[in-house]
């Protein structure tokens, strides 16, 4: 190498890290750039649905808010809704009627009604008391909410807790429940002042996406209103979630939940319909029933902070200049090292190794992203935590193969090991052959792998509140695929590909897996049409075919070493 050279490596590394950050700042711009959003034209919110649990605290185990963080989070609504919803008149939210008084808040105090008596009594004893203690407080009352839906009482049962509320306050009584379940039980209507429905266009049978979301809020409101003529209609819940897995083509976003919430709001001013969004804040705890997306339907977030204002721009990603800086630092690190190593570089060969290490660095923060988007029991957080530190891990052979191909060498000289010889490090019988880091690539291969199979299978059995974890698998998909096209990968002579071959099947049998169990959600019968309407909305859900590939990537490696003749070289560190 001429003197000159060390110096031109140099320079051609700085210029690709630039190049390199820069393409990242494009990038991560891009995800939180702000987008344009129609004004609500008001700024308060007719009512909102009020569960003030914090991080920890779950209603069903009964781990309930303190009285001070009841009225803390009353406080933090005033002058942004005129109204809170609550859905039960026990476990401490007796208080909310108390604390929204002298701040002008007016409360819908709802009745919790379930399966058990002797709670449905407490509940109707204290939803009445309440009523009648704050007479200009408490605007209505809500006696259940969605229990035909949950199946927990009849019709006939239900009536019956309507008419005894309905008896003794004065204010109007009501039920609450998805549109559907009233068209199905008209004579409910008879027995309330005002017809209570829930319209959540992201959970109907047949999901709705955020471009048709407002306009279908306002036809089935219209169709409730000609089921009903005469009787009062009210959106008792009404709103779109922030994050969580794409159904159809209806995508979780803050951009998609600042558009419905805005649009309903001007909405109501024009056609002046009593509507509620769901929810206040966003609720962790829902998480446990609904996966990611349920913890996410809040205006404010679990810290009680704006996700968005009722006028202005927003953005789907307000942390996207942290994220630029940690991706980029990872970048730098990587080249820093490979500028101190001062390699002799090929050409231009000392471009290659700051892209791709910038390529991983922004794979490994979306990694982080979703790991504390989706993780919210230990399980999940142990689990995240692992793949993540797996994935983490995984850069340093990369990079370091990257290195080498930009020297014009290859690196590692032999092919990642077979599942057999990878398991048998954890056996403590290596077979003779592979060095132990060799061994180790092949342990996070099988991981990884394994990690995605289950995910997979579960996406496919019980798919309706599952994430698709794509990111998580990245690192591992491009990476891994990228050894395999870049090296020997064929296996040793008689080596056993049984785990692979099994794997691989499994993988890719996944694909169209996920397609038809996407499907058959947006399925409203068998017939002909109705499948090829399932195949067609599933097709729309970009999540799904983005799992869909990464699936391809992780096949790819274990697919050309079945396919690659095996080598009739001798192990290595085998005698002769």
């Amino acid at each position: 190498m001429s003197p000159s050279a060390p110096s031109r490596s140099l320079a051609f590394l700085l210029a690709a890290l630039a190049l390199a950050a820069l393409a990242n700042l494009a990038y991560w711009g891009e995800r939180g750039r702000l987008q344009p959003v129609p004004d609500a034209g008001s700024d308060t919110i007719q009512s909102v649905s009020f569960s003030p649990y914090q991080r920890g605290e779950n209603p069903l185990m009964h781990i309930t808010p303190t009285q001070d963080e009841i009225s803390s989070d009353v406080a933090v609504l005033a002058g942004r809704v005129s109204a809170l919803r609550t859905y039960t008149s026990l476990e401490g939210l007796d208080q909310v009627a108390h604390d929204a008084e002298p701040l002008g808040i007016k409360v819908e105090q709802g009745i919790w009604l379930g399966r058990d008596p002797d709670v449905n009594e407490r509940e109707v004893e204290s939803g009445i008391s309440l009523a009648n203690r704050y007479p200009k407080t408490i605007t209505r009352v809500i006696v259940g909410n969605e229990v035909l839906l949950r199946r927990d009482l009849t019709a006939g049962q239900l009536l019956g807790y309507i008419r005894r509320v309905k008896q003794e306050v004065k204010q109007p009584v009501t039920y609450a429940d998805v549109w559907e379940y009233w068209l199905k039980n008209p004579e409910l209507a008879s027995a309330v002042d005002l017809v209570t429905i829930h319209i959540l266009p992201y959970w109907e049978d047949q999901p709705v996406g955020i471009d048709d979301a407002l306009g279908h809020v306002l036809s089935i409101y219209r169709q409730v209103e000609a089921a009903f003529p005469g009787k009062p209609i009210a959106i008792g819940e009404v709103g779109w979630p922030s994050a969580g897995r794409m159904r159809d083509g209806a995508r979780p976003s803050l951009v998609n939940e600042a558009r419905l919430v805005r649009g309903v709001i001007r909405a109501a001013s024009a056609g002046h319909f009593d509507y509620n969004i769901v929810e206040a804040f966003d609720q962790p705890w829902k998480r446990q029933l609904e996966g990611t997306v349920g913890g996410h339907w809040g205006i404010l977030d679990a810290d009680r902070e704006a996700k968005f204002e009722l006028a202005g721009p927003v953005s789907n990603d307000p942390d996207w200049r942290w994220q630029w800086a940690f991706s980029t630092g990872f970048a730098a690190l990587a080249t820093l090292v490979a500028a101190w190593r001062r390699r002799p570089y090929r050409g231009l060969g000392a471009f290659f190794l700051p892209l791709a290490a910038q390529f991983l660095g922004t794979l490994l923060v979306l990694d982080v992203g979703l790991t504390t988007t989706i993780s919210w029991s230990p399980f999940d957080w142990v689990t995240g935590g692992l793949g993540l530190a797996a994935s983490a891990i995984l850069t340093v052979p990369l990079l370091k193969a990257v290195d080498a191909r930009a020297c014009g060498t290859i690196w590692p000289q032999a092919p990642i090991p077979t599942v057999e010889e990878a398991l048998n490090l954890l056996r403590r019988r290596p077979t003779p052959g592979p060095s132990f880091g060799e061994r180790m690539l092949g342990l996070l291969q099988f991981g990884f792998v394994v990690g995605a199979v289950v995910a997979t299978l579960a996406l496919v059995i019980d798919p309706r509140y599952r994430d698709f974890p794509s990111e998580a698998f990245l690192v591992p998909a491009f990476g891994l695929a990228f050894l395999a096209l870049t090296q020997d990968r064929a296996a040793p002579k008689g080596a056993s590909l049984n785990e692979e071959a099994l794997f691989v099947t499994l993988l890719l049998l996944g694909v169209p897996g996920i397609v038809v169990s996407e499907a058959l959600q947006s399925m409203a019968s068998f017939t002909l049409g109705s499948i090829l309407d399932g195949f067609g909305r599933a097709s729309d859900n970009s999540q799904a075919f983005g799992w869909c590939g990464v699936l391809i990537l992780l096949a790819l490696p274990w697919a050309l070493k079945l396919w690659a003749p095996r080598s009739s070289a001798r192990p290595r560190g085998a005698t002769p």
